[in-house]
C-alpha cells in the first residue's frame, strides 16, 4: 500500500489510528494542505501569486496524485464518505476566505462584503482543484503552474470587484 510505504509505518498500523478509509483520507488531505497553507499563516494578506506559487510545490511534490487518488476511491462509497468530502471542500473555501477577508476595504458592508468573499471562495476552490484534476490527468498538455500564475494574477488584478456593490 502506497500510504504505508510513503508514511514510513507497516500496513498493519494504519488501521489502527485511522477508524475508516474516509478518516484516513480527509487527513492525508488535511496535512498535504497544511504543508502548503499552514495553519493560522493569514496574519498578513499574501497575493492570490504568492499563495499559488506555494500550492504548485503540492502538485508537483508526488503526494497530490495520492491526496486526490484517495478522494476519488472515497467517492466509490459515496454514501458513506459524502461528510468527509464536505468537509474537505469547507476547509478549501474557508482558507480563501479568509485570505479574503484581509483584503477587504475597510469601508466595506461587511456583512455583504462575507457574501461577495463566500462566493468568490467558491469559484477560486473549484478552480483550484480543477486545474490540479487536469494536471494531473494531462500532465502534457496542462501547465498547472501557468494556470494558477494566470487565474492568480487575473484575481490579484481585479480583486477590488469582488467588493464592489
Amino acid at each position: 500500500m502506497d500510504i504505508a510505504r510513503r508514511s514510513g509505518t507497516g500496513r498493519g498500523t494504519i488501521p489502527w489510528h485511522f477508524k475508516n478509509k474516509h478518516v484516513l483520507a480527509m487527513a492525508v488531505v488535511q496535512r498535504a494542505a497544511e504543508r502548503v497553507w499552514p495553519a493560522g499563516q493569514f496574519r498578513s494578506a499574501p497575493s492570490l501569486t504568492e499563495l499559488f506559487s506555494r500550492t504548485t510545490r503540492l502538485l508537483n511534490d508526488g503526494s497530490s496524485a495520492l491526496v486526490l487518488t484517495m478522494l476519488v476511491e472515497a467517492l466509490n462509497d459515496w454514501e458513506n464518505s459524502q461528510e468527509h468530502h464536505r468537509e474537505v471542500l469547507r476547509r478549501g473555501r474557508e482558507s480563501f476566505e479568509a485570505l479574503l477577508r484581509l483584503r477587504r476595504p475597510t469601508d466595506a458592508d461587511p456583512e455583504k462584503a462575507s457574501e461577495k468573499e463566500r462566493a468568490a471562495a467558491v469559484a477560486l476552490n473549484g478552480a483550484l482543484l480543477g486545474i490540479h484534476l487536469q494536471a494531473l490527468l494531462t500532465p502534457d498538455t496542462v501547465d498547472a503552474h501557468a494556470a494558477l500564475m494566470t487565474l492568480a494574477g487575473m484575481v490579484d488584478r481585479h480583486l477590488a470587484d469582488i467588493w464592489r456593490k
